[in-house]
């Protein structure tokens, strides 16, 4: 039963806007020259291209290939809204520095398993994140589940900030971008839904919530070769 609740999950990462939430994928509110529906976070496009950190890894997903990332709050962020991990866990993956990683294995953002019994545990950092994000978050869970019913969304009380394996904290970093872990992992999750950025204005909406709720339940495909949506 699981299988197939992960087989049907595959069949609607691809139109949690266009068919849950009912607008044409074109409609997106995609950044220009990126796949995902993000904001960089206190950086324009420019300023973002002109002082990324750039790593070369080799994955099970795309092979060996050139990544760029930034950091909120000690996490670094690749392919614009994935949360890898740590900085120094990734950098350890930097095929340039260990070219053994080459030969050895390939890493996965996607290897951590389904969420146990298609439930996704979550909480809100504090009360005030909760009051402004649970409108956004609600909407973009409703969207999943016209599309994947089988999914079970848990929210867990009080707020709090203290993480806990297993669940995911969903923070309003400000200036933090719209980005997400990959899938459950018996590890503490995280989903930041930048409210604001004085440096760089913008907001997650539910348009930029639905797409990391795809990450969070463990799709990293973005558009045949780089963000599908």
């Amino acid at each position: 039963m699981l299988q197939l609740a992960k087989l049907a999950f595959l069949s609607v990462f691809v139109p949690p806007f266009a068919a849950a939430a009912q607008i044409p994928a074109r409609d997106l509110p995609l950044s220009a020259g990126f796949s995902d529906p993000i904001f960089f976070p206190g950086l324009g496009r420019g300023d973002f291209l002109g002082n990324h950190n750039l790593l070369q890894i080799r994955d099970s997903i795309y092979g060996t290939r050139n990544v760029s990332y930034f950091v909120v709050n000690g996490l670094a962020i690749i392919d614009g809204d994935v949360i890898y991990g740590s900085v120094n866990q990734l950098r350890l993956q930097d095929i340039r520095r260990s070219p053994q990683i080459k030969e050895n294995r390939a890493l996965s953002v996607n290897s951590n398993s389904a969420w146990p019994s298609a439930t996704i545990t979550y909480r809100y950092e504090s009360d005030t994140t909760a009051t402004v994000l649970i409108p956004i978050v609600n909407a973009a869970i409703a969207r999943w589940k016209v599309s994947a019913p089988y999914l079970t969304f848990n929210r867990l009380l009080p707020n709090s900030n203290v993480e806990a394996n297993g669940a995911a904290i969903i923070r309003a970093t400000q200036c933090g971008g719209c980005n997400s872990h990959i899938g459950f992992a018996n590890a503490p999750r995280v989903m930041n839904l930048q409210q604001s950025c004085p440096s760089n204005p913008g907001s997650c909406g539910v348009n930029e919530a639905t797409h990391e709720f795809g990450h969070l339940l463990g799709m990293c495909w973005h558009d045949l070769g780089r963000v599908i949506v």
